[in-house]
């Protein structure tokens, strides 16, 4: 996707109910406009969460004379489970009481509170657990694409779950042998089931897989839903999205 592309799909996803027509408007599936509109929030809320933090002893005064969390967080465009987690620890409930109502409105006892706790839960869509547990499925599924298509040609791998301990950070695929790629062995693959925008690709760059160069050597970053084109170029990193998977044979490398 053109960088200008994204940047009006971007901006025109201002809200959740807008996915479905701007979707449509531009020809992408709901589940990358979905994607494109959590990182807007996402990177919203990153700006202005000190902000909110900062008025949280006036926005409990006004939930308790009867506002309601989630319209305290409609008004200040604030994700309503990050609205109800800093309004309820300024008016005193701890950590584990605040994700016990998190994960399991039902076991609160307060009526009030457990219908707000509701009402934020069914209209926030990036953090609240049925969200992230949509993120967690989407992240699985790519990952055992990935190891699907390797096993299909042979390739031996260990999963980041083998490995870990051994290094400081640790892909997705650690590849036992390389295979070829654009005239360079690979040895690694991660899988990023998102859209790589210049923000995404840039933080992940420095993160991980820089760090993953200078430890196993070349690799992959696999990005799901497509990415921003042209990709940015790093030595020893190549980009791409799902279709390498239909357009690419893996060949084991003699190169170690």
């Amino acid at each position: 996707m053109k960088s200008e592309d994204y940047r009006k799909i971007y901006n025109e996803l201002s809200d959740y109910e807008k996915i479905p027509d701007v979707a449509r408007k531009y020809g992408i599936s709901e589940e990358l406009a979905l994607i494109i509109y959590s990182h807007r929030t996402v990177r919203h809320a990153t700006r202005n969460f000190y902000r909110i933090k900062a008025r949280s002893k006036e926005l409990v005064k006004r939930w308790n004379k009867g506002e309601s969390l989630l319209s305290i967080a409609k008004q200040h465009n604030f994700p309503p489970v990050l609205m109800a987690q800093v309004l309820l620890k300024t008016a005193g409930y701890g950590k584990k009481e605040l994700w016990k109502m998190i994960k399991e409105p039902e076991t609160i006892k307060n009526p009030r509170l457990k219908r707000e706790i509701k009402e934020v839960l069914a209209n926030d869509h990036s953090y609240s657990p049925e969200a992230l547990e949509i993120q967690r499925k989407r992240g699985e599924l790519g990952e055992k694409q990935l190891a699907d298509w390797l096993r299909k040609y042979g390739i031996e791998f260990e999963r980041e779950n083998d490995i870990r301990g051994r290094y400081g950070k640790t892909p997705d695929f650690l590849l036992k042998k390389p295979i070829k790629m654009n005239g360079y062995s690979i040895k690694w693959i991660e899988s990023k089931a998102n859209f790589g925008d210049k923000v995404e690709m840039r933080k992940n760059m420095s993160r991980q897989l820089k760090p993953y160069v200078e430890l196993f050597g070349p690799g992959v970053v696999v990005y799901w839903f497509g990415h921003i084109e042209p990709a940015p170029k790093e030595e020893n990193i190549a980009v791409v999205d799902a279709s390498f998977l239909e357009r690419y044979r893996p060949i084991i490398s003699d190169e170690e």
